[in-house]
């Protein structure tokens, strides 16, 4: 079963998602909001089946607070600018095949990447987990061709992987370089849901064990992602 997840909806009640136990101030946060992901108990359930179902869960847009979203964006801008490097493997043995520009994570992110490790992708996911710094950062796809080739995440430091839109540029509509395409296994013909880039969308993946790709990006198309990888709690 394939399906295209690009939907524009999500209206939000007053009944938030929190943990009684965890405050961002407990992980030396940058912010002082407890648990800034917008989204309902009954958004969670559906959360939690789609994980189940599909191995990936989506969220909004919009899936944070505004206000952090924005600072999230800065965060992104300012890596890239300053920090950032190209990656580029196609061919490479032993390397997933990509054509990419990567940047280490800041505070911001960090710190929303730690919050949601201990509320949002334990509770969707069932599993508990710790993050995997070494294997997170931002990912750009900023020219005409880049592109992440198909591929399975790391057993170890990404076993779970919380991707969030951090911006997205089109044309006059979004194509299939701004799509996440996964697997129900290894084989490209077995395509199981295309999940299209938005600003302040957030995927959970299950990318240990579902294959998933991005497509190259046309002319006039650009994506920005927060890529947070955990790690099974010890």
């Amino acid at each position: 079963m394939q399906v295209i997840y690009n939907s524009e909806r999500l209206h939000y009640n007053s009944e938030r998602l929190h943990s009684s136990s965890t405050q961002l101030s407990a992980v030396h946060s940058p912010f002082t909001q407890p648990v800034p992901f917008l989204v309902s108990q009954r958004e969670l359930a559906n959360l939690q089946q789609q994980f189940q179902y599909y191995g990936a869960a989506v969220l909004g847009p919009a899936a944070i607070e505004p206000a952090l979203f924005h600072r999230l964006q800065q965060e992104s801008q300012q890596q890239y600018h300053d920090v950032s490097w190209p990656l580029q493997s196609n061919g490479v043995k032993n390397k997933v095949n990509e054509d990419t520009q990567r940047a280490h994570l800041g505070p911001i992110s960090q710190a929303l990447m730690q919050i949601a490790g201990e509320t949002l992708v334990p509770q969707v996911t069932q599993q508990q987990v710790e993050p995997g710094w070494r294997a997170s950062c931002f990912t750009y796809y900023q020219r005409p061709g880049q592109y992440l080739g198909l591929h399975t995440d790391q057993k170890r430091d990404c076993v779970i992987a919380l991707l969030i839109t951090v911006d997205a540029q089109w044309n006059t509509a979004p194509g299939p370089g701004l799509q996440l395409h996964v697997y129900e296994d290894d084989t490209p013909q077995n395509l199981q849901i295309r999940i299209t880039s938005r600003p302040n969308r957030l995927i959970i993946l299950n990318g240990s064990q579902r294959s998933h790709q991005r497509p190259p990006l046309a002319p006039g198309e650009s994506v920005a992602v927060m890529c947070g990888c955990y790690r099974r709690a010890d």
